[in-house]
């Protein structure tokens, strides 16, 4: 275990639960640009995933983290809206458990799923996850700021389709290019 990914993680979300708290009470802190809140939490749960790395697939933390989960997810639902970070439902603190959790007990199942069948696309997925999580939000941004002033479609089934065909489209072609020589520094990775 990292002890550098460990304390990002601590800080972040200590960060992101004293953001909630804020945001919640005062009006003037909510112009801040939305993608600032999430970052933040996102930040978190990338730190915890690097923290959990080496463990989570060990078949007793598979069990504890599915069964805790559950308890938590019957006993007490928690659901936060990650885009601004504001609390929905339940308690704050209880959704960030519940969440890593459920990532530690998805990774897992997929895990186990891809030993047993071919999940090519859900693994090219997972594995350029962090490229599509950063990029797929500027072309929906872009969409909404262009397209769709321009044809002013009311139909939201619309806008659904042409963000997903886009973003199908263009998600892999753009994590390609931050995949070249040149680019790679921009996603982290050295030459």
């Amino acid at each position: 275990m990292d002890v550098s990914s460990h304390s990002i993680c601590l800080i972040t979300l200590l960060l992101a639960f004293a953001l909630n708290i804020v945001t919640t009470n005062s009006i003037s802190f909510n112009k801040m640009p939305n993608y600032f809140y999430n970052t933040i939490t996102g930040l978190s749960f990338y730190a915890g995933g690097v923290s959990l790395k080496k463990i989570q697939y060990d078949g007793r933390i598979f069990i504890m983290a599915i069964l805790l989960y559950l308890v938590l997810f019957f006993t007490s639902f928690s659901f936060v809206d990650m885009f601004t970070n504001e609390l929905v439902v339940g308690s704050y603190i209880l959704w960030m458990v519940s969440s890593f959790l459920r990532c530690v007990t998805i990774n897992n199942v997929f895990r186990w799923l891809s030993g047993r069948m071919p999940l090519k696309v859900l693994s090219y997925v997972g594995w350029n996850s962090m490229t599509y999580y950063v990029v797929y939000l500027l072309i929906i941004a872009f969409l909404n700021r262009t397209l769709f002033k321009i044809f002013q479609f009311d139909n939201s089934y619309i806008n659904l389709f042409i963000a997903l065909l886009t973003c199908s489209i263009l998600l892999p072609i753009i994590n390609a290019l931050l995949h070249t020589k040149r680019l790679r520094w921009m996603i982290g990775e050295s030459k």
